[in-house]
């Protein structure tokens, strides 16, 4: 039984993780529930079925049987909360991103390697098989070489949506970081690109405030009263990613991006194009390759049966997927060093924001 201790029991615990983390008869347990605010925890605890609730994490990691830890904090806490769980001797899960910065980042996984202990991080989408499936036709060349990829990975801002936090907390950089969407948002296209086409080689971005107030009234929190905040973070970035070949990539990360009717990703290549809707995985492809020719228009590719259907809700997937993967000894399809690289393209993102500059970068993966 992989027995799992959650940090954080806020929205993103609530929404994406909580309700289906719990899986007895696939060898998971929801252990125990930890948040600062006492009445939050407990709530975590009676409606999610973890065993035991805690206010101080400390104290769950020196008191409670866990092998893994799951680590739902605000962004900028996500390095020094890891790290002490490596200490503690569990595995470790954090949303993402891993860590603000590069070199937090690689020694996190340095200290995991050392202690032998498994190191992943969000997001976990290249655990579905559709996602999976994606990756192999491109590198089995469905298009040919790949020349240039956009994908878009924005929002209208947190407030557009319900919330059991203050989404405030994402305008204010303590919490979330200078330019808050390229950990919040852009973290989504970044892996999924780089899962794709491999480790990038340079980066170049630009990044401001555009939207000089958000109003703040989605919160169900009792006693709540809605406010308007004026964000000195960056809301909104572009950013351009180079790989070896002369391949590019343009990727979109920001809270400004109310409505949207374009597709997910798109790969262009030397011999065709491939179309990759929004939310489910809807492939349309022109292509001259083998096995996929019908230059004449768009038509569907459709997903093979096994790697299709409705994606498994976050909690369970990464429950069991890590469960397996420490059963066998293998890999997780999110692994860390996959996620420190892309700490890294983030961090190089903001500092190309900052000094106009093309920034290089040089950590790999497998």
């Amino acid at each position: 039984m992989l027995r799992i201790g959650v940090i954080g029991c806020g929205q993103i615990a609530h929404g994406a993780y909580l309700p289906t983390l719990h899986q007895p008869r696939r060898g998971v347990a929801l252990q125990a529930v930890c948040d600062s605010i006492p009445e939050r925890a407990e709530e975590a605890k009676g409606r999610f079925s973890a065993r035991e609730v805690y206010t101080d994490y400390q104290k769950m990691l020196a008191e409670s049987d866990i092998d893994l830890v799951v680590v739902l904090t605000q962004i900028m806490h996500h390095a020094a909360i890891a790290r002490d769980c490596l200490n503690a001797g569990k595995h470790v899960y954090t949303e993402k991103p891993l860590a603000p910065t590069y070199r937090e980042a690689k020694a996190l996984l340095d200290l995991a390697r050392r202690k032998g202990l498994l190191l992943t991080a969000a997001p976990l989408l290249m655990v579905y098989p559709d996602y999976q499936f994606l990756r192999s036709i491109i590198q089995e060349g469905a298009v040919g070489k790949v020349c240039f990829v956009r994908a878009h990975s924005s929002h209208g801002g947190p407030e557009t949506f319900e919330s059991v936090t203050d989404h405030g907390n994402y305008y204010r950089e303590e919490f979330a970081g200078k330019i808050p969407p390229i950990y919040d948002m852009a973290v989504y296209g970044l892996t999924i690109v780089t899962a794709v086409l491999g480790p990038v080689r340079r980066v170049s971005a630009m990044s401001g405030t555009a939207i000089k107030e958000r109003r703040l009234d989605k919160v169900q929190i009792p006693g709540f009263k809605p406010y308007t905040i004026k964000p000195k973070v960056h809301d909104n970035c572009m950013i351009l990613l180079e790989w070896d070949g002369a391949c590019f990539g343009a990727v979109d990360g920001s809270f400004c991006m109310r409505y949207n009717k374009a597709p997910g990703m798109e790969f262009y290549g030397s011999d065709g194009t491939l179309y990759v809707d929004r939310g489910r995985m809807n492939l349309e492809i022109i292509s001259t390759v083998r096995g996929f020719n019908r230059p004449s228009d768009w038509h569907t590719l459709k997903v093979p049966r096994g790697r299709s259907g409705a994606r498994e809700p976050w909690g369970s997937a990464l429950g069991s997927h890590l469960s397996r993967c420490l059963a066998d000894g293998a890999e997780p399809a999110f692994g860390g060093e996959h996620a420190v690289h892309v700490v890294e393209v983030m961090e190089a993102i903001f500092n190309s924001a900052q000094s106009g500059e093309m920034i290089q970068v040089r950590s790999t993966f497998g």
